[in-house]
């Protein structure tokens, strides 16, 4: 990588990772899925460019992002409780409670193990929903008997 960080290459077209979790090249859909793949794990925030960027080998194309550049994709259940979140760059990380948000719309949100947060997509939001609750529009989650209110996410950004 140059000292300057990565450098920034040209592409006809613009690409976009959309709030449901999709790529688009010019609003067209990225239909295979090993490239939507590989394009989420090099998805990266550069400060260097002020913008996010997929990212290979000390080059980046600038990539528009419509929520948060990572999404849950869908929630492993082990013994009928959620056990981890697996994510939309093929990764998965241990489910915590403490750490699902609420945002805008009532859309789930969770902060990850390293801080970035990741909007659920409908099957992980459906996974979670039967331990959700709400009163007086505050939303909790009971796990295993023990319940705690769910934070805003623009409380915690």
């Amino acid at each position: 990588m140059d000292e300057n960080g990565p450098i920034l290459m040209s592409m006809p077209g613009r690409l976009k990772f959309t709030a449901d979790g999709k790529w688009l090249h010019d609003d067209v859909l990225v239909s295979n899925p090993k490239i939507a793949l590989y394009f989420s794990r090099h998805l990266k925030f550069s400060p260097d460019h002020e913008s996010y960027v997929v990212e290979v080998e000390g080059k980046c194309v600038k990539v528009e992002v419509e929520d948060t550049p990572v999404v849950v994709k869908s929630v492993r259940l082990e013994d009928e409780l959620p056990a981890a979140l697996l994510l939309g760059d093929g990764t998965e990380q241990a489910f915590s409670p403490a750490r699902i948000l609420v945002g805008v719309n009532d859309v789930l949100y969770c902060r990850l193990a390293d801080d970035r947060i990741a909007r659920l997509l409908r099957p992980a939001m459906q996974a979670l929903l039967p331990f959700i609750t709400s009163e007086n529009k505050q939303f909790f989650i009971s796990i295993s008997g023990q319940s705690q209110p769910i934070m805003r996410r623009e409380e915690v950004v």
